[in-house]
């Protein structure tokens, strides 16, 4: 496809405006559909909140998706979309009757793996290694995603960020179909964000958690794809644009595991409980995490900059991760 600032302009506008009014749409049913998610102990908010926000997500993502690629009959987004349906059909069941975290973790793997079907892997391994190493990295982001969204406008604004950066990253690099998959990923999110920021009116559940995360894996591999020759592009951009959520899930994985909890529960562990508890009020927490995102995602696009110093700039990466994680652990 080649790359068209407009149509690409078009399809953001697109996604952003059938996401604010499917979220809209939502708010007005979830009284009459029982959607409320009711106060909980191991969950954040305060008060009965509408939920199942992940329904406009989803139908702003594949809608505008199909409308824009149709006539280019591309394979790879029709994985994509296969994909992601699957896994918004998982999330969605999860949200009206919880679905054991084996269960989930098998079906996100099936999803992945017919986006592997339909050509979407890592080929600069062998496929004995790429396939599953792409698999793992699919299920993995998803997860992620789902496992960040745990305060008033988080996961929503971290994939609006993300897919920003993707889009910036792809315009540098000329990655035609990652961009207009990206500015689709971030209309949908902000139209979602409009309503889900603190104080939150609803919230997107894990159909929509699990939707973003798993569209968004599948975006970052279809750009890389095309950009084979440089390996700091190709392995080291996806994982600083999806760094937050990818921390954030190791070291509550880490803190979980080793104080024998239950890895898959929710609770008050995340790096944005801590802050609030350091002090910080639920928006600043929020918009702090927002600025690390920002961080990390202009660094992935220096490196799409040629002449640019890889060796030291990866080795400032791996010491910024490093203490980043650490920090993570002990706030």
């Amino acid at each position: 496809m080649d790359f068209s600032l407009i149509r690409i302009l078009a399809a953001f506008i697109a996604s952003l405006a059938v996401s604010l009014a499917g979220t809209r749409a939502v708010i007005s049913l979830a009284p009459k559909m029982g959607w409320i998610e009711n106060v909980r102990k191991d969950r954040w908010h305060s008060k009965p909140t509408a939920r199942m926000g992940g329904i406009a997500i989803f139908i702003a993502l594949v809608a505008v998706t199909i409308v824009f690629f149709w006539p280019l009959g591309a394979m790879k987004v029709v994985g994509l979309l296969i994909g992601t349906t699957m896994v918004f059909i998982l999330g969605l069941a999860d949200d009206m009757r919880p679905v054991s975290p084996g269960i989930k973790i098998l079906l996100e793997s099936a999803a992945a793996t017919v986006v592997v079907i339909f050509g979407v892997y890592s080929e600069y391994f062998n496929p004995f290694l790429g396939i599953p190493l792409t698999i793992f990295w699919i299920v993995a982001v998803t997860n992620a995603y789902n496992l960040i969204d745990n305060m008033d406008g988080l996961s929503a604004g971290i994939a609006a960020i993300s897919s920003f950066t993707l889009f910036v990253l792809s315009a540098i690099l000329g990655w035609a179909d990652t961009a207009l998959l990206s500015a689709v990923m971030c209309g949908a999110a902000l139209g979602f964000l409009r309503y889900n920021f603190n104080p939150a009116r609803i919230f997107m559940g894990d159909c929509g958690a699990l939707t973003i995360g798993f569209y968004l894996s599948v975006v970052t591999l279809i750009g890389s794809m095309t950009y084979m020759s440089n390996l700091i592009i190709t392995l080291v951009a996806p994982i600083l644009v999806m760094a937050v959520p990818i921390l954030d899930t190791a070291f509550v994985t880490v803190i979980r595991a080793t104080s024998g909890q239950p890895v898959h529960k929710g609770g008050k562990d995340h790096t944005s409980h801590r802050l609030v508890i350091m002090g910080l009020s639920e928006k600043r927490s929020v918009l702090a995490i927002y600025l690390f995102s920002l961080v990390f995602g202009g660094f992935a696009v220096f490196l799409a900059f040629p002449g640019a110093s890889y060796p030291l700039i990866s080795m400032f990466l791996v010491i910024c991760l490093v203490f980043l994680f650490l920090l993570g652990l002990f706030l």
